[in-house]
C-alpha cells in the first residue's frame, strides 16, 4: 500500500522529511501561529470552563488590536469557524476587553455559548 518508490516498507520506518530552506516562508510561519493561537485559545477557555469542544459557539468576536492581525484572521475565517465550532465569527481590528490569546497580548476573544 505505501509507495514502492520511497523504498521503505512502511511509512512507520521511514525517515521523517527534512524540509527544503527555500520552501519556507517567515511570514506564513507567523501567520499560521495567530491563527493557532487563535484557536488554541477558544478550546483551552472551552476546556476551563468544561464545556465539550464539539460545543457550538452562537458568536466569537476576535479583536486584534490591528488591522493586518484582523486581515490574517479573516483569511482563516472558515477554519476558526469549523475548529471552534463558531455559528458567526466577528473579528475586528478594534481592541477590546475579553480573554488574551497567550502570547498576543493585544488579541482578545469573548465567545457567547
Amino acid at each position: 500500500m505505501y509507495a514502492k518508490d520511497k523504498k521503505h516498507k512502511s511509512i512507520h520506518v521511514s525517515p521523517w522529511p527534512i524540509p527544503e530552506e527555500g520552501r519556507i516562508e517567515d511570514e506564513a510561519e507567523k501567520y499560521g501561529a495567530l491563527i493557532m493561537a487563535v484557536i488554541t485559545a477558544v478550546r483551552r477557555e472551552k476546556a476551563e470552563r468544561r464545556i465539550p469542544l464539539n460545543t457550538t459557539i452562537k458568536r466569537l468576536a476576535i479583536y486584534t488590536g490591528n488591522k493586518a492581525g484582523a486581515d490574517i484572521l479573516n483569511q482563516a475565517r472558515e477554519d476558526i469557524e469549523g475548529t471552534c465550532k463558531a455559528e458567526k465569527i466577528e473579528i475586528s481590528s478594534e481592541e477590546d476587553k475579553g480573554k488574551e490569546v497567550l502570547g498576543y497580548p493585544n488579541v482578545r476573544f469573548v465567545a457567547e455559548y
